[in-house]
């Protein structure tokens, strides 16, 4: 993959996930909130910083605090080894992050066929309901999501008992459209819920002029990456974390 589609794919990233409480560090993004999610709770380290690295942590660190949050880092391929070498001195610990995968929305291959059940319905808003909340199971990070400025949908999938089965979130930035927040109930996996989210997704995706996908999964989530990759998408890149050994006071 070249650097321009990765630097873009970062900053597609950023965006749909920004956190409420930015800082510029010469070309570094500081971003805080509320500590649930790594995207919008570390610093985004394009560029150079304008300071000399061990200044720049050290700024960075202060930064943090204030907020009352663990200092880290989002590291994507290709970045500074000057940087790396300095958490690895600071004693920061790696976190995972996740596999970045792309694809054009014309090749997305599910099977139309592909239903999650004749009595299930789909539930589409532009803010996120209430069962979509339960299905994240956490608060802050649901939250967290809408601090983008973003047009966005949630969607839900729900039984003929009016149970939700699973949902996912899309994000509309130019052409591409994001997929992120994709969660199937343990009962419902592997009954075509997931790919019913998908298919439903991309069809708003098209009515929002987007022609390209990307989504983050998590390398451990086999089944998951399966399905995106039967789908058509394939990886672009990998990112991870990397955390001050203190634990943030939340």
């Amino acid at each position: 993959m070249g650097d321009a589609l990765r630097e873009q794919l970062e900053g597609l990233s950023d965006r749909s996930m920004p956190g409420r409480t930015r800082r510029r560090l010469g070309d570094w993004q500081l971003r805080g909130d509320r500590g649930a999610t790594g995207r919008a709770n570390t610093v985004w380290p394009t560029g150079r910083p304008a300071l000399p690295t061990s200044d720049a942590v050290d700024k960075i660190e202060r930064w943090y605090e204030s907020l009352q949050l663990r200092p880290g880092f989002q590291i994507f391929s290709g970045a500074s080894t000057d940087l790396t070498a300095e958490l690895d001195r600071r004693g920061y610990v790696e976190v995972p992050g996740a596999i970045v995968m792309t694809m054009a929305m014309d090749d997305l291959t599910i099977d139309p066929g592909t239903s999650a059940g004749e009595a299930t319905t789909m539930a589409i808003g532009r803010s996120p309901s209430h069962e979509f909340e339960q299905l994240v199971g956490q608060p802050n990070r649901v939250l967290e999501m809408t601090s983008t400025a973003l047009p966005q949908i949630f969607l839900t999938v729900k039984g003929p008992k009016e149970n939700t089965l699973g949902g996912g979130r899309a994000t509309f930035d130019g052409r591409w459209m994001g997929i992120t927040a994709m969660n199937t109930v343990p009962e419902a996996r592997r009954t075509g819920v997931a790919q019913a989210v998908l298919r439903s997704l991309a069809e708003h995706g098209r009515h929002h002029g987007a022609d390209r996908i990307w989504l983050q999964v998590m390398d451990s989530n086999g089944p998951a990456r399966q399905l995106y990759s039967k789908a058509g998408m394939c990886e672009a890149h990998r990112y991870h974390y990397r955390f001050a050994h203190s634990e943030s006071p939340q």
